[in-house]
């Protein structure tokens, strides 16, 4: 079945963290961090811990609007107090972090 194109960038936002983050019910959370980069440096300029999609998805938009880059934890939190792999609840993506640039000059990846 074909899904009909998505018309606002909220409704969009909503449908891709509701499939990321189907068990989102006050038992878990979604992290959602605003962040500017300056130079070699990032600067968290605003966080939040939510159990609702629609707030997740218009916090998302909220900080983008603002200049920032949108962040999300793939994994659902149990808690809102820390990021650590103990907190995570569960996760429907695998992803890979591979930074590049002057701070990872250490070692060559290829």
């Amino acid at each position: 079945m074909v899904e009909a194109p998505i018309d606002s960038a909220q409704a969009q936002a909503r449908q891709f963290l509701a499939h990321l983050f189907p068990r989102v019910d006050g038992n878990n959370f979604i992290e959602i961090r605003g962040i500017e980069f300056r130079g070699d440096k990032s600067i968290v300029r605003a966080d939040g811990c939510l159990d609702d999609i629609d707030e997740a998805a218009e916090a998302a938009l909220l900080v983008s609007d603002e200049s920032l880059h949108a962040y999300f934890g793939v994994a659902a939190r149990r808690r809102c107090e820390t990021g650590t792999r103990d907190n995570l609840a569960y996760t429907n993506a695998v992803w890979a972090d591979v930074d590049v640039g002057k701070a990872h000059t250490t070692r060559k990846l290829h």
